[in-house]
């Protein structure tokens, strides 16, 4: 009978797991406030070089707002444009509660995530389940790598404090799990709470949930 070593720590994605999210409310709220298509926001703030060399912390939030501007040709202020892309988010309310019975029975928590300054330090201050909840927190512009290429996981696993084949990680998007599983985490793919919980459960972790 094949046995699996004991996880000894859980790590989840930010987006579309513990925080939904729609980049449609920030492209909306910006094409009123200048008449341009929402299409080119999408485009070049939520997708695209713009979005990946900010989340990979090669350029900062100035740099962000000006390639902005400089390719839509636009003059918004900074604060105006970091408030409209980052005022997008919302709990998953379904995870909460998840989560807080993970941190009651004892289990240590920590956050992987793909993301910018502007995004972290908005659902920071506005849901402090995040900081009261979870201790370690890898996040791709600080580690100048993005899910799924390898550093970021080995990033995780270095602060996690244990081997990655006793690290659970659940993503939403299957290519972060994939790149989390050739590293050697018991990652799995985001579908439900209760699934996630189901997950949790068959790796022989113990909550009341």
């Amino acid at each position: 009978m094949t046995t699996h070593p004991q996880v000894d720590f859980l790590y989840f994605d930010l987006g579309k797991v513990l925080i939904d999210f729609s980049y449609h409310i920030g492209a909306r709220r910006l094409s009123e406030q200048t008449g341009l298509p929402p299409e080119q926001f999408l485009q070049t703030l939520f997708s695209g070089d713009n979005q990946i060399a900010y989340e990979t912390g090669l350029i900062d939030t100035a740099e962000f707002a000006r390639r902005i501007n400089s390719q839509l040709q636009t003059e918004i202020p900074e604060p105006q444009l970091v408030a409209a892309a980052s005022e997008i988010f919302w709990p998953n309310w379904q995870m909460v509660p998840l989560v807080a019975a993970l941190a009651r029975a004892g289990w240590p928590l920590g956050i992987l995530s793909n993301t910018c300054s502007a995004h972290w330090e908005y659902v920071t201050r506005n849901y402090r389940f995040l900081s009261h909840l979870f201790g370690p927190v890898i996040l791709s512009y600080e580690v100048k790598a993005m899910k799924p290429a390898e550093p970021i996981y080995a990033a995780a696993a270095r602060l996690a404090g244990v081997s990655p084949e006793r690290i659970f990680f659940v993503d939403d998007r299957s290519e972060n799990v994939a790149g989390a599983q050739a590293c050697g985490f018991r990652a799995v793919l985001y579908e439900s709470a209760p699934q996630t919980a189901n997950d949790l459960r068959r790796l022989g972790i113990t909550f009341d949930y």
